[in-house]
């Protein structure tokens, strides 16, 4: 297929966002409405699964196509073997004759950090109001083996105190850090600006709802009335097992995070309303989706660390083909590093070499697709050894199991024991079938320690 003919492709992330937040996918709070309305002339998988839970892990893993154990950017400021990403999606797409943009607002999920910088046209970075993040994007894409300004908490506390001073001096505002507008201006002018003969791949990472959850009117407020964390420095939840002591986790910002989805939420539609306004929507392949979720449940808060229940790694997919104008839902069990294959194939354009996903162009088909997916955090193993330390799920049909492996620590840790699920029967993982089911439990545990075995450099 000539250049020209191919769609565009604009691939639109959305930070921390879980499925089972989303009222796309049955949730009680109307949370989504514009992702619902997209959703009757698009395909929504029901069953999409992140490759880890947090985002330097899942990114790499969607825009590459290979699984954290094997791209090895499995730690939060590690990246991936260059020679993966010369593999990855925008190379391949630069390749074929896009022409490539990127509009950044976290720099773990900056196209610099995934090694994909080399193979687009134009970059914007630091779309946000949080100093911090846009002096981390603005110095690592220029010095990008630089040590973390994040690991120096006197630096975190000067760019806190600087965030404060921009609020009191009504620069920004108590909410507008994660303000997406910021993102989906650049979106637009780099839509307005593209070369007309060439095809366009447009990716956009919005980083609400991540916390700080408040956000800004005429969504704060609706979904909890209190006057409690209404601000960005109030409204960031206990990490991990700490999440165990305080009382007054969940309620206290369950609210805000369902308020900023609505906000998001309500952005996306406005930029796929101007899609179509501007005659860019019928003939475009258009993907909404997440790097991770974000856990309100099994007395976890936030994001990354051990855990891997479905708030964390169950995440939206929504797929817009061209030309596309009735909607359809999927069950198929997916995961995120089909999702490099899949635009290929809808692209026309060849998959070869190392992709670890398959295309899920069959199944959008109508054809009926099986198999094993997985998700795996593996922070706490060296990217260069054996994995030998961290937590892999495996899911497949209506079963998951989730392996914990070697001596994981993190304050406040319960004991960590395998676990074995029944989605279909226990969708919320209260029932560990381990021992009732051990037949099934062993033949799972055995393909996971397989395939931890297999990807081990040490055991190559």
């Amino acid at each position: 297929m000539p250049n020209s003919k191919r769609p565009h492709i604009v691939l639109i992330t959305i930070d921390t966002l879980a499925a089972n937040h989303a009222s796309l996918y049955g949730y009680g709070r109307p949370t989504t409405p514009n992702l619902e309305r997209l959703a009757r002339e698009a395909t929504v998988f029901e069953r999409f699964y992140a490759n880890s839970n947090f985002t330097t892990a899942t990114v790499n893993s969607f825009i590459h196509g290979v699984r954290p154990w094997t791209h090895r950017a499995n730690q939060l400021k590690a990246t991936p073997d260059f020679g993966i990403a010369e593999q990855g999606l925008v190379a391949r797409l630069r390749r074929a004759g896009y022409q490539t943009f990127a509009v950044s607002t976290n720099p773990w999920a900056a196209p610099f950090h995934v090694l994909a910088d080399p193979w687009f046209d134009r970059i914007t970075y630091g779309k946000v109001h949080r100093s911090v993040l846009i002096a981390q994007s603005e110095f690592f894409s220029r010095f990008p083996s630089a040590v973390s300004i994040h690991d120096l908490s006197i630096i975190e506390h000067f760019f806190a105190l600087f965030d404060w001073l921009l609020v009191r001096a009504h620069i920004w505002s108590l909410a507008d850090h994660h303000d997406p507008e910021l993102a989906f201006s650049a979106a637009r002018r780099f839509a307005e600006t593209r070369d007309p003969a060439k095809p366009m791949f447009l990716w956009v990472h919005l980083l609400e709802p991540h916390d700080p959850y408040a956000t800004q009117a005429p969504f704060v407020g609706r979904f909890d009335s209190s006057l409690r964390t209404l601000t960005r420095f109030n409204s960031t939840p206990p990490y991990h097992f700490s999440a165990r002591r305080d009382e007054s986790f969940p309620d206290r910002y369950v609210g805000r995070y369902d308020e900023a989805i609505a906000s998001i939420d309500h952005h996306v539609g406005l930029f796929i309303d101007w899609l179509k306004k501007n005659g860019l929507f019928d003939n475009t392949l258009l993907v909404v989706s997440a790097d991770h979720g974000e856990s309100f449940s099994h007395n976890y808060g936030g994001h990354a660390g051990p855990m891997l229940h479905e708030d964390l790694i169950r995440i939206p997919l929504i797929v817009k083909g061209p030309g596309q104008s009735v909607g359809k839902r999927l069950d198929v069990v997916a995961e995120q590093i089909d999702l490099m294959p899949t635009l290929l194939e809808l692209a026309d354009i060849p998959i070869e070499g190392p992709v670890e996903g398959r295309s899920l162009k069959p199944a959008i088909w109508g054809e009926r697709m099986e198999g094993a997916v997985f998700s795996m955090n593996l922070e706490q193993s060296s990217r260069f050894g054996e994995w030998d330390t961290g937590s892999v799920a495996m899911i497949e049909g209506r079963w998951k199991y989730i392996h914990y492996r070697g001596k994981i620590k993190s304050p406040l840790m319960p004991k960590l024991e395998d676990s074995l699920y029944d989605l279909q029967a226990d969708p919320d993982e209260n029932t560990n079938l381990v021992t009732a089911q051990p037949a099934i439990a062993a033949k799972m545990l055995a393909v996971i320690q397989e395939q931890l075995r297999r990807h081990s450099k040490l055991a190559q």
